[in-house]
Parts: C-alpha cells; structure tokens; sequence
C-alpha cells in the first residue's frame, strides 16, 4: 500500500528560475527517464507547485510512496544513467544530498531494528 507524501523543501537562494527549468525539463525532454527512474523506485509523484515566498522559494511535492527506506535506497544508487543527473539536480538546487540522506535514513532504520529485538 502507498503512503501519500507532501514535501515542502526549500530551494537555495537565486535557484528559482534554475528550479523552473528542471521542472520544465523533467515535464518534457526528461519525462520518459523520470518515469522509468520513478516506476523502478517506488515512486509516484502526483503533482509539484513552485512558490515564492517572503522567506524564499519553495516547491510543494506531492508524492505516493510505499516504502520511503527502498525509494531513497534506490534513487540514491544510481543504477540508471537518469539518476546521477537528478541527484546533481537535488544538489544543486536544494543542497540535498540523496545519498547521504539514504545512507543516514538506512541508518536509522537499522537501529530502530536492532532496538525491536
């Protein structure tokens, strides 16, 4: 079963415009590959809106997840030739680093193991 997500995730400062074009990009010349990267990793995002705010730009995803911990797993180990270019994407746009956030949330979800047992 598939969790619905929203994510609110700020985009670095003078990155808006930039953030625009990946969205663009992803809408058209990338969309084939987002799909098969997005199907292989569980993934279904249902809708993204961009908004400037007084504190800064954000972008609103709107996401269907079954398993976050597989998902970030799988997006982060770059098996397709799509995934690098989104994860320098994700880095430069947001700062976010998906394959420290998926080693650390891999982390995570291994001593909330160790301490059921």
């Amino acid at each position: 079963m598939e969790t619905e997500v929203t994510l609110i995730i700020p985009i670095l400062p003078g990155k808006a415009e930039a953030w625009r074009r990946f969205g663009q990009e992803l809408e058209g010349s990338r969309r084939a590959d987002f799909a098969a990267c997005c199907s292989r990793c569980g993934l279904h995002l249902t809708g993204w809106h961009l908004y400037d705010t007084p504190g800064g730009a954000i972008v609103l995803l709107q996401l269907q997840i079954a398993d976050v911990v597989q998902t970030l797993t799988a997006l982060a180990d770059g098996e397709m030739s799509f995934q690098p270019w989104l994860q320098q994407q994700l880095l430069t746009l947001h700062g976010f680093d998906l394959q420290r956030f998926s080693q650390a949330i891999q982390r995570a979800e291994w001593n909330n193991q160790r301490k059921e047992q």
